[in-house]
């Protein structure tokens, strides 16, 4: 496994995320989380605009009335810390399940991005890599809405460790 120094995802092998894809998801980390500055800012001015954010197009629709300006900071640090665990040397799991709608966010932003270059995303090896389990999926079907609510996808749980010794961004935690 070749390490990419310096570089996003250079806990992944080549093989597991290609160079290309790689810088591509640095420049959506700049780019998702910018937005996510902005659309927290805006939420602030008018919470009632969720449907108006960037942000809210990651997210599943289901829980649009549920997203708040105190959610968008929440999901914002959730974001940064996906970016800060992308450029660390040794993979560190991600912690919960609002950290793999993030890391799920950056990807979606990638395969946008490297489209409008002409080129077909291929995370399939990296998001199995990097996620825990795509459960989370099922949360963007509407053929599942309010399944999510029954199980430990449910909104309240976003933000709660998968483990105990693997904790959540502090920001994220009720008080």
């Amino acid at each position: 496994m070749s390490q990419k120094d310096g570089v996003i995802g250079q806990a992944f092998g080549d093989e597991v995320l290609a160079p290309d894809h790689a810088s591509a998801l640095h420049a959506a980390i700049h780019g998702l989380i910018d937005e996510f500055c902005e659309d927290v800012a805006a939420l602030l001015e008018a919470p009632e605009s969720v449907e108006e954010t960037s942000m809210s197009q990651y997210l599943p629709r289901c829980y649009r009335g549920r997203y708040s300006p105190l959610f968008a900071k929440q999901f914002l640090m959730a974001t940064a810390t996906v970016a800060w665990k992308l450029a660390q040397p040794q993979w560190l799991p991600l912690a919960c399940i609002a950290e793999e709608l993030a890391l799920n966010a950056l990807v979606r932003k990638v395969e946008a991005l490297l489209e409008d270059q002409g080129k077909k995303a291929d995370f399939g090896l990296f998001e199995d890599s990097a996620l825990e389990d795509l459960d989370f999926d099922v949360m963007f079907d509407p053929a599942w809405d309010g399944y999510a609510e029954e199980t430990s996808l449910a909104f309240e749980y976003w933000f709660s460790p998968f483990r105990d010794d693997k904790p959540s961004h502090p920001y994220s935690l009720s008080d």
